[in-house]
């Protein structure tokens, strides 16, 4: 039997964003030595470098950057790596002047320092941070960096403030985003894309022309040695089955759907974005390749709805999954969407009027996650934002 272990990680309630940099703190002794960019400001006296550790990295890779702060003064000035200004910046756009990264797309707001660490830069001295994005766009990338920096100030009770801040622009670089062979035609590129989807479009495919087509999204067949799924609360556990296991089974709903393919072509590879939103009348998600801002809603309503987003790079001879999460990155065993999903009302709560012993839920929301090729269901949650997961409700068998 194939236990269930599957970790559904929610990202946030209502969106997702699907670009942010990862922060990783260094010294000044493990700058990388590639190409670089700087510049001064004279109040606060800081100079910003920012360095590449390549000039250029092949689709799907991580592109990593240093931002370094360092202190021009003769005092030592205290700066915080939280809040608006606290995080590196970096504007990305392409070759034909798209803007596929907007500036300080990942910054957080805030008032007051919170909880976090802030250093004490001395005269002299420099404070670094690596942020890095996964080239997932090709050719020749414009990247317009700038560092935040944000004095720390204490307040009349003695607790630490933000103070004041703002951005070191620097001069761009340039990185170059390149691979070996000619690219694949768009439709075959959205063919090989498909086929690394575990068949979840298998009734809503889509063309590489770009035009919605309507279907039906069916739950995936899962694993046919997984283990029967769990749910349990402090009163009593109540154990179901999916499709494809002996005994009883949960009966999943299908999701009237429209589906779309988003392809953006390259010399080396081309970027396929399948997006699709359920049921119909649900906007479909931006596409990650094609608009600066990344991130998406459900509109209001009480009903079960649900949209995602399933990122492919395909190269002559690779496709690349992407996935979200804390970075996008490359997605190991075929990775999975990142939806927005909104649960049906009264879905996974247990029934019945007495307490010691309810009866089982309605209806219950599964998750399906797609594991070195195969589809792994799990207990799903309510409404939020997740990454590498379809949901399906299921209706509990009734005698």
């Amino acid at each position: 039997m194939l236990a269930v272990a599957v970790a559904f990680a929610v990202v946030t309630a209502s969106s997702i964003v699907l670009f942010r940099s990862l922060r990783e703190e260094i010294s000044p002794a493990q700058l990388p030595l590639g190409p670089e960019s700087s510049a001064v400001i004279a109040d606060p006296p800081l100079r910003c470098t920012v360095r590449m550790d390549a000039p250029s990295v092949s689709p799907g890779e991580s592109a990593w950057l240093t931002f370094s702060v360092e202190n021009l003064g003769i005092r030592p000035i205290r700066v915080t790596l939280e809040g608006r200004f606290g995080l590196p910046s970096i504007r990305i756009t392409t070759e034909d002047g798209r803007e596929v990264v907007a500036r300080n797309s990942d910054a957080v707001g805030g008032s007051e320092v919170g909880g976090g660490s802030w250093p004490d830069i001395g005269p002299g001295e420099s404070w670094a941070l690596r942020s890095g994005f996964v080239t997932r766009w090709g050719g020749r990338l414009s990247l317009e960096p700038a560092c935040g920096y944000q004095l720390v100030t204490t307040n009349a009770g003695g607790r630490p403030e933000f103070g004041t801040g703002g951005w070191i622009d620097v001069p761009p670089l340039e990185i170059d985003v390149v691979a070996d062979g000619i690219a694949p035609s768009p439709e075959d590129a959205v063919g090989r894309a498909l086929a690394h989807t575990g068949g979840l479009f298998d009734q809503c495919r889509p063309g590489a022309d770009g035009v919605p087509v309507d279907g039906v999204l069916v739950a995936p067949g899962p694993a046919p040695d997984q283990e029967p799924i769990n749910f349990f609360n402090d009163q009593t556990d109540v154990q179901a089955t999916i499709p494809g296991i002996d005994g009883d089974r949960l009966e999943l709903r299908r999701q009237i759907a429209r589906c779309a393919a988003v392809v953006d072509p390259y010399d080396s590879f081309v970027a396929v974005d399948l997006v699709f939103a359920a049921p119909r009348d649900v906007p479909l998600p931006p596409s990650g390749q094609a608009l600066p801002g990344r991130t998406f809603d459900l509109p209001a309503g009480p009903d079960e709805a649900q949209a995602g987003i399933w990122s492919f790079l395909v190269l002559a001879d690779e496709v690349i999954a992407l996935t979200s999460d804390e970075l996008i990155t490359r997605a190991p065993g075929g990775g999975g969407p990142i939806v927005v999903y909104r649960g049906p009302p009264h879905c996974n709560e247990l029934t019945g009027v007495s307490t010691q012993n309810p009866g089982p839920p309605e209806c219950l929301i599964i998750g399906f996650q797609l594991m070195d090729g195969r589809w792994v269901g799990g207990r799903g949650g309510g409404d939020g934002s997740l990454s590498g997961v379809v949901l399906f409700v299921a209706d509990w068998p009734r005698e």
